[in-house]
């Protein structure tokens, strides 16, 4: 591989990278969080009407958990499906 392909290569997956992190901010009941695998992890210790503060460190209230943590693993999925089918296209070439 020639040093331009290295460059291009690492050049289009930073790109990606950082498209997916783009998306990984989504709206709940008005508060904003982060679809990560850290806030996917914390979300399994949230229990219904608790208080989580999202990514503008505002407090929000979680009425429903079990509805939480449906909503984030979706968007979790959503975003990992992405990233992986780009970045095999991405090395493919």
């Amino acid at each position: 591989m020639s040093s331009k392909q290295r460059f291009k290569l690492k050049r289009d997956l930073l790109l990606l990278e950082q498209r997916v992190k783009s998306q990984e901010v989504f709206v709940y009941n008005g508060s904003m969080h982060r679809a990560d695998a850290t806030t996917v992890a914390y979300a399994q210790t949230i229990q219904d009407n608790m208080i989580i503060i999202d990514i503008n460190k505002t407090p929000c209230m979680i009425e429903n958990a079990d509805d939480f943590r449906r909503t984030l693993k979706l968007k979790h999925n959503e975003i990992l499906n992405e990233y992986n089918n780009e970045y095999q296209k991405i090395i493919a070439r």
